[in-house]
């Protein structure tokens, strides 16, 4: 017992320094990050600068600054090496709410106390799980970048006989794009197979002026189609790039839509989700690297619960 207090006794120091502590929080970084995604990467970043904080406790004369690489694409799903810590912390807070659960059972005159700690433990439980969701490092599919304009962009594709069809980007890389098909007169289907194919734009660079980029059609479905660009010249990789950042209003226009407020249900709904779908993943993957279990049973069970984001931190959100 850490004090001999009543339920209205907690409630009435507790409850309005927890708001407070919202609120403020709110006021001051609601539009930058939302409700205990600090404390997920504070979680996820203690074990990795712990060692270094030791070592430059215990020999600050001889500090070294590694740089990490940039740029690198990971081909395998793996773990990360502070996994097994925070599996450790997870056993720690879970074996606490089954403790307290049973102190809840055997000892009704601590109940009171009980509440407010094991609300508080249960909040610990979801950030914990939140860090060991985030250990799961997955294979990296996507080659480049992708940006979503906030209004699609308007281009034409030009089959190899000559015929065009009006299409829309709305997800835009300098490796290729996703378009939403609006011609009723040109099948998407027919330039699956047309290697001559061409997308025409508007330039970026010089208002007025189109230039086009030679395709090849990855995939489509229900009135989409991806494409992979084969550049033919610089310059057309150049016109790309300039659609994708060369707009100052649009980068703030994305950044904007990015930049919002949440309500405190919505935040902590959303940390729950991720964290459980990602504790999920992250189980599932040890179970098939260490006991062999099924590989489809896993997948389909955390499909259920819904896709884990594995950049969980894209909730801090003006660095997603």
């Amino acid at each position: 017992m850490v004090y001999n207090a009543t339920t209205e006794q907690y409630a009435i120091y507790g409850i309005p320094y927890f708001l407070s502590t919202m609120i403020f929080s709110d006021f001051i970084f609601g539009k930058i990050r939302w409700p205990l995604i600090s404390d997920v990467y504070e979680m996820v970043q203690t074990p990795l600068a712990a060692p270094a904080l030791a070592a430059t406790i215990l020999r600050p004369g001889k500090p070294s600054f590694k740089v990490t690489p940039k740029g690198e694409q990971l081909d395998r799903d793996f773990l990360a090496p502070t996994a097994w810590i925070q599996y450790g912390l997870l056993l720690v807070v879970l074996g606490s709410l089954i403790a307290g659960g049973l102190r809840w059972w055997y000892h009704p005159g601590e109940r009171p106390q009980l509440v407010f700690t094991m609300m508080w433990e249960f909040i610990n439980f979801i950030i914990v799980a939140a860090a060991v969701g985030v250990t799961f490092e997955r294979k990296q599919r996507r080659q480049d970048f992708r940006v979503r304009p906030t209004s699609p962009i308007p281009a034409i594709v030009q089959t190899a006989s000559g015929e065009r069809a009006s299409v829309r980007i709305e997800d835009l890389s300098v490796g290729g794009a996703a378009l939403r098909w609006l011609d009723k007169d040109v099948r998407a289907q027919d330039i699956r197979t047309d290697d001559q194919a061409l997308l025409w734009l508007e330039s970026g660079r010089t208002p007025g002026q189109v230039f086009f980029v030679p395709i090849a059609v990855v995939k489509g479905a229900s009135g989409y189609i991806h494409i992979r660009f084969r550049y033919a010249s610089l310059n057309q990789k150049a016109e790309v790039v300039a659609l994708m950042y060369g707009d100052r209003t649009e980068l703030e226009r994305r950044l904007n839509r990015r930049r919002k407020r949440v309500s405190f249900l919505t935040a902590y709904r959303y940390l729950g989700d991720k964290a459980m779908a990602g504790l999920w993943r992250n189980m599932g993957f040890v179970m098939r690297s260490i006991m062999g279990f099924p590989r489809q049973v896993v997948r389909s069970a955390a499909h259920r619960r819904g896709s884990y984001n594995e950049d969980f931190v894209a909730a801090e959100k003006s660095g997603s």
